[in-house]
């Protein structure tokens, strides 16, 4: 039986279970399904009000222990507890208003055969009309909702992030992904009908975590509120050890002196949400991209270094010396591997008097060029039978003192430069991969009647020739992720494209062309588009043909020089030197108090393994070929 209430379309017994099944289920059995976005409103059948309450964990732990107590509601800083449930009452479940979205969950009876416990706080998270497309591993047939749970929970073969449930056939899909190790938002969309599940059971990788700074806003509920924390590193710290849920972003220090907010939330699981965020110019929220888990085997010829993530990889892992010859490519997958042998030319591994073997290992996401997404991985292999410790510890790059230096290029009329700078127009003199940098057009001559328009910028490796398309013909970022629309600043005359530091694997230089063309009174701006997102960048004449979908927008200038032809387009091309670093045994070494040590009982081996995030070390030098 399905009724349709509030534009929430539920499937009453397939979607929440049943509610005798709560009273008849064993105590280890009962947990709860969390519904973001959602609210409960019941007024008869509140049990317990309790304001001023910081964490969501707290609040369900009051449920638990009331044994009348089905469901509740909770928003940050006040829990609602009820002794009946949207399942008695469909009707009472609701959308939650704006401004603030509140997180509604419910008892339910999870029984499994599995031998490992779930030790979180809730289950299962449940999103109505909602499915998570591709990577399905298995399809069965159930009876409702909670047996797909179950199914979900029972699976040995592979690891059940998620599921998604028909309820007008009784499908249950099984997927070893979910939201947050989906390689694609896009992939998780809106579905009427259908419900999906996620699973909060699994063990993930504990390692090495990379975080993302979201600036401009912050979460307006999250799941727990700590006051009196000193740092954002203590902060991060209790986000990575949060045990009661799988934490995956905080902020700290935007609502109040030393207060560290946690959410197992990010933007990629809010999408179903109106305006969960709240637009604060000057605030930051951090959220986990990945997490890696890296272990390494020492055998008698080579190493092989294992690499298990929260977040589906693609890309490629390969030896920093040799990245070319030593190399695996990886196309969805969340566990890989590289085997590098000693004695094996293609790996170059480095060998040192007293038996080390050492090679550095990268971790690139993009198929062309290193970003600050990238993992650094330095492995060390030591044979001692009288010693048998794992050393692991962090190695951050160090910027280099090379000066960057700049030459403009002048193109004929009107006198056009190209430099790269930072992204308020500032020159710099060294940068590290990731750093916020610009591409930076600007017409000279202030008194010059000409307008620019960008296209063709392409960046190019120094030494082997291999480039990269950043901006197409019709001047429209080829991906945005990597190079941003150019965009005027202050006036018509300076256009300006926003980048992250970048680098190719095999050298540290990389340079930037591009072809400029004048246009004259002005350059309109061309419509583009990038994984559904529609936007504008100044690149493309009036006389070049828009592609199907596109607007017909006007480019550039009809008028023509003296002779009766286009004003000529110019190449203009800059340089960025990067250089990267790792620290090796014999330079500056590690700190003893960055290592921590495990034991080796399989090869009586000493297996050093040092871990950095990929914030390579590097020096920008500007130089502008003159045409």
């Amino acid at each position: 039986m399905c009724l349709k209430v509030s534009n929430l379309t539920m499937c009453i017994l397939a979607v929440l279970g049943s509610s005798s099944a709560i009273y008849r289920c064993s105590e280890e059995d009962i947990s709860y399904q969390l519904v973001t976005g959602y609210i409960y409103q019941n007024h008869q059948s509140i049990l317990h009000t309790e304001p001023g309450m910081l964490e969501l964990v707290d609040c369900l732990s009051l449920c638990l222990n009331l044994p009348t107590c089905k469901s509740i509601n909770y928003e940050t800083g006040l829990c609602v507890a009820f002794n009946t449930s949207a399942l008695e009452h469909p009707e009472s479940l609701s959308v939650s208003e704006f401004p603030v979205f509140t997180m509604y969950a419910e008892k339910i009876c999870s029984p499994t055969i599995s031998t490992s416990p779930c030790n979180k706080a809730w289950a299962f998270e449940m999103v109505p009309d909602a499915e998570l497309e591709g990577f399905e591993e298995k399809r069965v047939t159930v009876g409702d909702v909670a047996e797909c749970r179950t199914k979900c929970r029972d699976e040995q073969i592979f690891t059940c992030r998620s599921a998604n449930y028909f309820p007008v056939n009784g499908s249950c899909s099984l997927s070893s992904i979910d939201r947050h190790s989906s390689p694609s938002t896009n992939l998780f969309h809106h579905s009427p009908g259908t419900i999906y599940l996620e699973s909060t059971c699994m063990d993930e990788p504990a390692g090495l975590c990379d975080f993302k700074s979201v600036r401009g806003r912050i979460l307006k509920t999250v799941d727990s509120v700590f006051q009196g924390i000193s740092s954002t590193a203590q902060c991060q710290t209790l986000c990575l050890t949060a045990s009661p849920y799988r934490c995956h972003s905080y902020d700290y220090g935007e609502t109040g002196e030393g207060v560290c907010r946690l959410s197992h939330h990010t933007a990629a699981t809010l999408s179903h949400v109106r305006q969960p965020f709240l637009e604060i110019e000057t605030a930051t929220m951090h959220q986990i991209t990945a997490c890696y888990n890296v272990s390494v085997t020492c055998k008698d010829d080579g190493m092989v270094a294992r690499v298990r993530t929260t977040k589906m990889f693609s890309g490629k892992i390969y030896t920093k010396s040799r990245p070319h010859s030593c190399i695996v490519d990886v196309k969805n997958k969340m566990e890989f591997e590289l085997n590098v042998g000693y004695n094996d030319v293609n790996c170059d591994v480095e060998r040192s008097e007293d038996g080390q073997f050492v090679t550095d290992i990268i971790l690139q996401h993009h198929d062309r060029i290193v970003t600050s997404t990238d993992i650094g991985l330095q492995v060390r292999c030591r044979y001692d039978m009288a010693n048998t410790t794992l050393h692991q510890g962090m190695e951050m790059g160090l910027e280099m003192n090379n000066m960057a230096y700049a030459e403009d290029t002048l193109v004929g009329a009107p006198n056009v430069s190209m430099r790269i700078t930072d992204q308020s127009g500032g020159d710099i003199s060294s940068a590290k991969v990731g750093d916020p940098l610009a591409l930076r057009f600007e017409i000279l001559d202030k008194r010059s009647p000409y307008e620019i328009f960008v296209r063709e910028l392409v960046a190019m490796d120094g030494l082997d020739t291999s480039e990269i398309l950043l901006i197409d013909s019709l001047g429209c970022p080829t991906d945005s992720s990597i190079m941003q629309s150019m965009t005027t600043v202050g006036s018509a005359k300076i256009l300006q494209a926003n980048f992250d530091a970048f680098k190719f694997p095999s050298s540290p230089l990389v340079q930037f062309r591009a072809l400029v063309t004048p246009c004259m009174p002005r350059c309109d701006p061309v419509r583009c588009e990038d994984r559904g997102t529609f936007f504008s960048s100044l690149g493309r004449r009036k006389r070049d043909v828009p592609e199907e979908g596109m607007e017909d927008v006007q480019m550039a200038n009809k008028k023509t020089n003296n002779n009766g032809s286009d004003p000529v387009s110019v190449v203009v091309a800059n340089a960025v030197h990067i250089v990267d670093s790792f620290q090796l045994e014999g330079e500056d070494s590690l700190p003893d108090s960055s290592a921590s040590c495990v034991f080796d009982s399989v090869h009586t081996l000493a297996v050093c393994v040092v871990l950095s995030v990929f914030l390579v070390c590097q020096c920008v030098l500007l130089m502008l070929c003159a045409s």
